[in-house]
């Protein structure tokens, strides 16, 4: 494996207040594995930064006073602005590092910092994160306009890329093809923490959590929205799975859409007591250890870290078919995929998980030994570096 560079590397990203932020997370884990000497840079203090800031690694704040989507005149102004200053202080930042590459962890990151860094002369890394379901006329051209400002474009998948080549036709605005631009390192996963229980020690954390020793727990892990399914999953496919003894437990974020989230609350308090509403924590691997299976009912997706994660604590996956389900969960043996949008094909396959004790073991070793060979930091780190500078 190549060495960790001693040149300094960049990293652009623009985080919001969210406790969890999985692509952010992912990078602070890899970079320390890329660079000795890594600096990141966002536009404003996040939650899901305390891990970096605790250990004391380098954190460099430019704010932005304008929200991108602003539509006023104003507001667009004022975004302009924000560019060009962000931007020029990329340049001068470069100009004195001399960094090997600038990361732009999405699309804000990419327009902000990598005319700054091509002005600089500075390899700019695009590291994509998400798919669109049905990309519209401008996502494709604001994509390859996007991959057209990078040197090298890092994806959580293979089938990411291909999904992503399909959407823009297969090049970019310089005529190059995205494939060949394109590294797959797949996400960091720390297996320090998130480690599966033997039953015994499962049974004592539900315990120490307040939960029924016997209970079969669903648990579904991510922001309530609708990108993720969770009205959908509430109110569609948990009717079709109360038993006695189950339990549906949401863990995420609950202030990106309230109406969303207030509606998913009153279904839940409506339950009596069987659809748990739990909010964000920062415990998060409690929750999928003491969990029997882990639903992901995501419209689109990148690669879900939540399905990493859980595999990591030996509990099996049920996903929809969103990018990289198959890859990872079909491919693999640790999970199932069924299609988007049938309630009932996801109902009868987290049921079946709980018909069948010894395949969602099965199923849960496997993906527990998956992510410690894919997800290891070194192993990603070493992906990641393919086609970067030395």
């Amino acid at each position: 494996m190549r060495r960790r560079s001693s040149r300094p590397d960049i990293a652009v990203a623009f985080t919001t207040d969210r406790v969890a932020d999985g692509g952010v997370s992912s990078l602070c884990q890899l970079l320390p594995h890329l660079s000795r000497h890594a600096l990141l840079i966002t536009q404003a203090n996040s939650p899901c930064l305390v891990a970096w800031r605790d250990q004391g690694r380098p954190l460099l704040t430019i704010p932005t006073r304008v929200r991108a989507g602003n539509t006023r005149i104003v507001g667009r102004l004022g975004r302009l602005w924000d560019l060009l200053r962000f931007n020029a202080a990329i340049y001068r930042i470069c100009i004195i590092m001399k960094p090997r590459v600038v990361h732009c962890n999405d699309p804000l990151a990419i327009q902000h910092a990598s005319f700054g860094a091509i002005a600089a002369g500075v390899f700019v890394v695009a590291h994509v994160r998400d798919t669109k379901r049905d990309p519209s006329p401008s996502d494709v051209r604001r994509w390859r306009l996007y991959f057209s400002l990078c040197n090298r474009i890092i994806c959580l998948s293979n089938d990411m890329v291909d999904r992503w080549s399909k959407a823009i036709g297969g090049r970019d605005l310089r005529g190059r093809r995205l494939a060949d631009l394109t590294s797959v390192s797949y996400s960091v996963v720390d297996t320090l923490r998130f480690v599966p229980l033997d039953p015994n020690r499962k049974l004592a954390l539900r315990a120490d959590m307040g939960l029924p020793p016997d209970a079969y727990i669903i648990l579904a892990v991510g922001i309530i929205s609708a990108k993720k399914g969770s009205l959908a999953l509430v109110q569609d496919v948990a009717p079709r799975l109360r038993r006695e003894g189950s339990m549906l437990i949401l863990v995420g974020d609950t202030h990106a859409d309230p109406e969303m989230t207030s509606l998913v609350r009153d279904l839940a308090d409506r339950s009596k007591g069987w659809i748990v509403l739990a909010g964000a924590r920062h415990d998060i691997e409690r929750w999928y250890q003491v969990a029997d299976v882990c639903v992901n009912n995501a419209r689109y997706e990148g690669l879900a870290r939540c399905m990493l994660e859980s595999l990591a604590c030996s509990i099996p996956v049920v996903s929809t078919d969103v990018c990289s389900a198959d890859e990872i969960l079909t491919r693999y043996n640790c999970g199932k995929v069924v299609v988007g949008d049938d309630p009932a094909a996801m109902a009868d396959a987290i049921e079946s998980y709980r018909c069948d004790s010894s395949r969602r073991v099965g199923d849960g070793a496997r993906g527990s030994q998956l992510v410690r060979r894919l997800c290891d930091p070194s192993s990603v780190a070493r992906r990641a570096n393919r086609g970067l500078p030395g």
